[in-house]
């Protein structure tokens, strides 16, 4: 039985000069929070020393955003599904889809930035 480690199977790894370079997604606080961990620190020591010898040492080094998983994109879609079927029923939104026609394409956030990933703009 094998246990894969969500952690690893987001990592893009290189050995180079004697380093071992573990690149993670850009800002995932999960990755940040296991290794803060002193004994993930130390076993990670042992396994690239046994791996790739004496003085062998590893660096976490920022990686692109990795893409939303399939069912991220799925929940993602549902929510902004809801949100425009909420929105298009409100009253006031109505009356204006009544004078100008058209639909709601897509809800923004209440900073007023893009929609996100996935929706429509």
């Amino acid at each position: 039985w094998k246990r894969s480690s969500p952690l690893v199977a987001r990592a893009r790894c290189e050995f180079v000069d004697g380093e071992l370079r573990i690149a993670l997604p850009a800002g995932d606080p999960f990755a940040a929070a296991q290794l803060g961990r002193e004994q993930n620190r130390e076993l990670l020591d042992t396994v690239v020393v046994a791996a790739f010898g004496a003085g062998a040492r590893w660096r976490l080094i920022e990686g692109p955003v990795a893409p939303p998983t399939a069912g991220e994109t799925a929940a993602r879609h549902e929510q902004q599904r809801q949100a425009r079927e909420e929105v298009a029923g409100d009253p006031q939104v109505q009356a204006l889809l009544d004078i100008f026609g058209g639909s709601v394409a897509a809800v923004r956030d209440d900073d007023g930035g893009p929609p996100r990933a996935g929706e429509n703009g």
